[in-house]
């Protein structure tokens, strides 16, 4: 089908359509897996002229070096675990979750690791690891960067003589590295225009502790060394991630108070105000009713009974518009993800008029 006939497809249709597409790919996924096993076991790799699958992979058929890894990772593993085969063609697994939990799999509990990792995401996933097989708390570490990097060799070098670096690389070397995705591109050898090395934000390392790593300013490397002296007597010998916690935690304070009026002690008022305000400025005591009864989250509903779970870029929703004559109460109010406020306009009032009043910047 082309770009033109998807366009003519109706939503049922094209939902439908969607879901055919993607039960293929996910049987194509799991044979071209058994079949890059099968090359690999009988090595027709190096009859090609390349030392490892990886290689081969990444320049014969252009893979990207995540994607050949990760497809070979999943190719040695369901030779000794062929469950694995099932759970991807069936979408229980993604490609991720097999390489995460990769190192962990054994023939006692490789069953109970699927069925455990089954529709989670690779942050769940993560999770479900570092429950069942904690890691120790990583050192507290704070070091300058230096800016000895890709950016700066550009400056002075071509785009051809990096390309050309780039393209001479062993990238057989990465084949060997059994570390979760993505495969480490650079080398103490080499510098070259790459994409940066994607960190997640956060790691779990067992039940309550995480690791997190990020690149700070100057500003903010001064801040925390400023806040461990200010810190001397009440929390003598902190380190920067005792420090980080404690202003993260006043931090979400002061933005909850700011946003949902959140206080320790709110004045006793348990029903809403007597006035029912006409203008678009929520009450203080009705932002803490909102949020509290709508759990802080998108109350967007789908007609398949999904609701939204989005906590990110919540806005208070008039149910009954104000232009309407709708007020400013609890009842009249709900928390909506900007993206489900906007839908839920644009149904209302038109896509047009949405179109004008952003274009007008209101």
């Amino acid at each position: 089908m082309t770009l033109h006939d998807y366009k003519r497809l109706s939503n049922a249709e094209l939902l439908t359509r969607f879901e055919v597409l993607l039960t293929q790919t996910r049987n194509n996924l799991t044979e071209l897996i058994v079949c890059m096993g099968e090359v690999e076991r009988r090595s027709l790799f190096a009859a090609a002229g390349y030392s490892s699958m990886h290689a081969y992979c990444v320049d014969v058929f252009h893979m990207s070096d995540d994607e050949a890894y990760k497809r070979i990772r999943a190719a040695r593993l369901s030779r000794q675990y062929p469950a694995i085969l099932t759970a991807i063609a069936d979408g229980r697994l993604h490609l991720t979750a097999v390489t995460l939990l990769s190192k962990h799999f054994t023939q006692e509990n490789v069953n109970g690791l699927i069925e455990a990792a089954t529709h989670r995401t690779k942050l769940q996933v993560q999770m479900l690891i570092a429950m069942r097989f904690p890691q120790e708390d990583v050192p507290t570490t704070l070091r300058e960067i230096k800016a000895q990097t890709v950016s700066m060799r550009m400056a002075s070098d071509s785009q051809q003589d990096a390309e050309a670096l780039a393209s001479s690389m062993d990238v057989s070397e990465m084949q060997q590295r059994l570390v979760p995705e993505p495969v480490p591109l650079t080398s103490a050898e080499h510098s070259i225009a790459l994409p940066t090395e994607r960190f997640p934000v956060v790691t779990p390392l067992a039940p309550s502790r995480f690791e997190l790593r990020c690149t700070i300013s100057q500003e903010a490397h001064d801040a925390i060394r400023a806040a461990k002296e200010l810190l001397g007597h009440s929390l003598p010998g902190a380190d920067a991630s005792q420090i980080v916690e404690k202003a993260v935690l006043e931090l979400v304070a002061r933005l909850e108070k700011q946003k949902y009026a959140a206080v320790e002690a709110p004045r006793e008022q348990e029903t809403e105000p007597s006035h029912e305000p006409t203008t678009r400025c929520v009450p203080a005591q009705v932002r803490r009713m909102v949020r509290e009864r709508d759990g802080g989250q998108c109350t967007f509903v789908a007609e398949g009974g999904h609701r939204c779970e989005s906590r990110m870029r919540l806005e208070f929703d008039h149910i009954r518009p104000v232009c309407f004559g709708g007020k400013s109460t609890a009842a009249n109010l709900r928390l909506r993800c900007r993206v489900h406020n906007q839908y839920e306009a644009i149904h209302l009032f038109g896509e047009e008029f949405m179109e004008r009043k952003r274009d007008k910047g209101a």
